[in-house]
């Protein structure tokens, strides 16, 4: 094909001759040339032009036989008078028959075929087929088809982009398991890894590194030294983390307060060893009730009776009063 620009086109073209074929790369649909509407009603200058191939409706079987050089203009003018005279004697352009003078037996490529003439059929029958604006509608039709397939394609890139990511951060949390003893190298779970999956309330690798370091009736400098490590690791292995803003969520300043309250304290008397709202200490006890509640069962499933006994018995001394009461206003 030659480098000459190509002809825009609102309707169908008419039949031509397919000189050469390429894959081209990098095109887009906006780009995408278009030939003109071949129904000319004066002689002019026949043209070698670019088409895209989803301008080709329909190929026959008829084969032109013609010079391999189509430059000079006097060849041109013999192809385009040959062709002419062929549409004259078969104005249908014998249209190619895959069936029959290709042989295809595909049964999908029947079923295929099958369902656009029946297809063809209901649109034919239907009163939009009459309407004045079927060209237009059919072009919006067309236009929201092609975004439709955009948009799929912008979504599964996306998702390519979203997957690689996750990706290298599932290698790096994996090596953060396997350094502190969760997994194995085979990625099989181990005891402290199981003890972790039965804790989602609170931070499962500081809690589970607390049970098992026995810190757990341990003082505030365990719990933050504990979580610091932690944290540490996770750095060391590239996961994404603030050390020291993850240090500092671990807040031990309502401890006295929480240990009064499970001692036998009166609310009012909790409330004047913290400064932080009744409403705050409320929540901060309640959300360790279920923290405590996820430890039995993680202390269960690794065999721990003792630990366990404790865990329960710390439930038994929290929940009480108006902290768990179904409304503050009884």
């Amino acid at each position: 094909m030659t480098s000459t620009p190509s002809f825009l086109i609102e309707d169908l073209v008419t039949w031509g001759v397919i000189v050469n074929f390429d894959r081209v790369k990098g095109v887009s649909d906006d780009d995408a040339s278009r030939p003109e509407n071949a129904n000319y009603t004066s002689p002019g200058e026949p043209l070698i032009v670019s088409i895209p191939i989803d301008q080709i409706n329909i190929l026959s079987s008829a084969r032109l036989y013609m010079s391999k050089d189509l430059l000079p203009l006097e060849v041109r003018e013999n192809t385009l008078k040959q062709v002419s005279e062929f549409l004259s004697r078969k104005p249908s352009g014998l249209p190619l028959d895959p069936e029959g003078d290709m042989n295809i037996q595909s049964s999908s490529y029947k079923k295929t075929v099958r369902r656009i003439e029946a297809l063809e059929h209901l649109f034919e029958k239907h009163e939009i087929a009459k309407s004045p604006l079927i060209k237009e509608k059919l072009k919006v039709l067309h236009s929201k088809q092609e975004l439709t397939a955009r948009i799929k394609l912008i979504r599964k890139s996306m998702r390519s982009s979203t997957a690689l990511a996750f990706k290298d951060e599932l290698k790096a949390r994996k090596r953060v398991l396997r350094r502190l003893g969760y997994i194995t190298s085979d990625d099989v779970v181990e005891l402290k890894g199981k003890v972790a999956c039965e804790i989602s309330s609170a931070d499962e690798l500081t809690l589970t590194e607390l049970m098992f370091n026995g810190v757990s009736q341990g003082h505030k400098s365990g719990g933050n030294d504990t979580a610091r490590r932690v944290a540490k690791l996770q750095f060391e292995c590239k996961v994404q983390i603030d050390v020291e803003n993850f240090v500092s969520s671990f807040r031990p300043d309502i401890m006295e307060a929480v240990y009064a309250w499970a001692k036998g304290s009166k609310f009012y008397e909790i409330m004047e060893i913290t400064k932080v709202f009744e409403g705050s200490l409320i929540r901060a006890i309640r959300r360790l009730e279920e923290v405590l509640q996820q430890l039995i069962e993680a202390a269960k499933s690794i065999g721990e009776i003792e630990l366990e006994a404790k865990f329960e018995e710390a439930v038994s001394k929290i929940k009480r009063d108006i902290v768990f009461a179904a409304s503050l206003y009884l």
